[in-house]
This record gives structure tokens, sequence and C-alpha cells, in this order.
């Protein structure tokens, strides 16, 4: 894992645009690089070459809560465990500044990610009726995860 840089937003957005039907613009990943509370972790593999960014995680530190913004992984990386890790890292960082608790937003549609998160501890907890709107309106489904205290 790594702190993506602006350097880096070519690759983001590449991987952005294979992974998202709506994806998010340069400008926007830029604006998360500068927020006071964002982070971002990207992840990269040796393709026979040199390394390649394959996947990337985006999430704010806000009070005691992680608010996951985006997580993506090449397609031919995925069922891996890369998206796995790149959100463990994320829940590391996040209880290195005392935050009890992720939050996110997914598709209703996205099964396959609401497995995912179901599998990293997330439930979910309500909806936001027509959250998304490209392709189609579309109600999101919000989840959260709270974070075990280790005992010292």
């Amino acid at each position: 894992m790594f702190p993506i840089k602006p350097r880096n937003l070519d690759d983001v957005c590449a991987i952005e645009h294979v992974c998202f039907p709506d994806p998010w613009t340069r400008k926007m990943f830029e604006a998360e690089l500068c927020a006071a509370r964002g982070r971002a972790l990207g992840l990269r593999e040796k393709d026979g070459v040199g390394l390649e960014i394959i996947g990337y995680l985006f999430f704010h530190l806000v009070a005691d809560e992680m608010d996951v913004l985006k997580i993506a992984v090449l397609p031919g990386f995925r069922r891996a465990g890369y998206a796995a890790g790149l959100m463990h890292a994320g829940f590391r960082e996040a209880c290195e500044h005392g935050v009890k608790k992720s939050i996110l937003e997914v598709r209703a549609s996205n099964a396959a990610a609401i497995l995912f998160y179901g599998s990293l501890g997330f439930e979910v907890i309500g909806c936001r009726p027509s959250y998304y709107n490209h392709p189609s309106a579309e109600d999101a489904l919000v989840m959260r995860k709270y974070f075990k205290r280790r005992k010292i």
C-alpha cells in the first residue's frame, strides 16, 4: 500500500473509468487529495515490466468515523483479496486516529459489493432513495461497521 499522490491520478482515473458507470473526474480526485480529512491509498502489482497501480481506496476521517468514498480494483485482479487488503489498511489508519466506525453507500443493485462489504463486517443500516442518478436513478444502501476495541 502507498499514499496516492497527484502523479498517480492518471492511473487512478483510468481504473475509475473501467470500474464505474458514473466515474469521478480528475478534478474530483484532486479535490480529495487536498481535503484536510481526505485519505487515499493505492495498491501496486508487478505486471512483468514494472509496477502497475491496480487499485485504490479514498476515504475521509471525520470525528470518530471513516467514510469510505471510493474503492476500486482492476477487473483482472478481483477476487484475490486486494480490495480487502485496501480496506484493512484503511481500517488500520482509521483506528490509529481513534475512529470507532466506518460508513459507506453502495448501489442497491450491486450484489457483489454488498456481499464483499458484509464479509468485512458491514451491516445495512438504511437506504438513500435515488442517491445515484447515472445511468439511471438508483437507491443506495447505507452500510456501517464498528471497529472492535483492542485490549492493551
